[in-house]
């Protein structure tokens, strides 16, 4: 199953912004962390869905403004501590493909595989826009919401790879994949031959 750790962040995002609290201080966000119930559920699609005080979550958790204040909330080590047992034992009785920034790294240093994934920045901009609903905003529109997502996803970029707490990077033992180029079906395929070699998924006919 896929379980992206990445919710979790995004709950705090959410729930900070919501309730105006600061997105500078740790104390407060952990704070406000305790005071909810987060829960991680399993789709029909065998996916992760998360619910907050028994309500389920979902498009809300990914605005630009949310993708932003979790990028912020999530560098503080008092939030990520918060989070980490969550994350370690989600769904204990599946095999996980586990998505986040820190999978290799802390949560499940180890892990018989790990992928790091990477895209150049020109191209994820482009597919955070195809993200977004810009079918119907004018060409100024667009262009306006273009360059905010640059600004915010260098700005990102910066921040997550220069934290103290859970930085950005590869494990020692990661195996990095550029996901700029090439079509879904060649990065799985490069992806499913790594898992196939060390043993971890048998070979499909």
């Amino acid at each position: 199953m896929h379980f992206n750790s990445g919710l979790l962040y995004r709950v705090v995002g959410f729930l900070s912004l919501r309730e105006n609290v600061s997105l500078t201080d740790p104390h407060a966000l952990s704070k406000m962390i305790l005071a909810h119930n987060f829960r991680l559920v399993l789709d029909q699609d065998m996916s992760t869905r998360l619910e907050i005080d028994s309500v389920l979550r979902g498009a809300e958790l990914h605005t630009p403004e949310v993708s932003e204040a979790t990028s912020i909330t999530s560098q503080f080590p008092e939030v990520r501590a918060l989070l980490a047992d969550a994350q370690r034992t989600a769904f204990p009785d599946r095999h996980l493909v586990a998505e986040g920034r820190d999978m290799g790294t802390v949560i499940f240093p180890g892990a018989p595989l790990k992928f790091f994934v990477s895209a150049n920045q020109a191209v994820r901009i482009q597919r955070r826009l195809a993200q977004l609903e810009v079918a119907t905003l004018s060409s100024a529109e667009r262009n306006l919401l273009k360059r905010k997502i640059e600004i915010e996803v260098v700005e990102r970029d910066q921040r997550d790879s220069q934290r103290q707490a859970s930085p950005t990077k590869a494990a020692q033992d990661g195996v990095i994949i550029d996901n700029s180029a090439g079509s879904l079906t060649e990065v799985v395929e490069k992806m499913y031959l790594q898992a196939y070699s060390r043993g971890v998924i048998p070979i499909l006919a």
